[in-house]
């Protein structure tokens, strides 16, 4: 992949404005890949020369979710931008609370590894709505690589394909 292939990750994020961005896996296979897509948001972020930082939701309690987002907030009050990496819905249900309190959703997604129907379902628990795309990983279910191809869907199904 190279530099202008990231670019167009980047903007595509930037069809809606946000200042808090949860990244989630449909499953636990996509898991790593959606922290690793959460890490190369952050850099991108920071090559356009944003204040921008990570927010790690993976391991949140059902109960702690709240002290979590008014922290996250906190950061957003002083300027700063979040990606905030997540779990599956099904592993951990906290999620689905960040993923509603963020400004906007990436949904990743493995090809040939991933249920349609662990996507329907982190779409509905989650609300269509929120979502500002999908990141399909062509090659399973391992963090992105810049040598991946990758496709970034919008959620109005314009579609953008990313190949090394």
């Amino acid at each position: 992949m190279n530099a202008t292939d990231l670019e167009r990750i980047w903007f595509r994020t930037q069809s809606r404005e946000w200042r808090t961005l949860a990244i989630v896996p449909t499953d636990v296979e996509t898991a790593d890949a959606a922290l690793g897509m959460a890490k190369l948001l952050i850099m991108l972020g920071q090559q356009h020369e944003e204040k921008i930082g990570l927010a790690d939701f993976r391991k949140i309690a059902g109960g702690r979710v709240s002290a979590f987002l008014q922290m996250a907030d906190w950061y957003v009050k002083t300027g700063e931008r979040l990606v905030c990496p997540t779990q599956a819905i099904d592993e951990n249900p906290a999620t689905v609370a960040v993923a509603r309190a963020a400004d906007g959703v990436l949904l990743c997604v493995a090809l040939g590894h991933t249920r349609v129907r662990s996507v329907e379902d982190t779409i509905e628990q989650i609300g269509r709505e929120r979502f500002i795309g999908t990141v399909i990983f062509r090659n399973g279910p391992a963090k992105p690589k810049t040598s991946e191809a990758l496709e970034v869907r919008r959620a109005d199904a314009e579609a953008v394909e990313l190949h090394a």
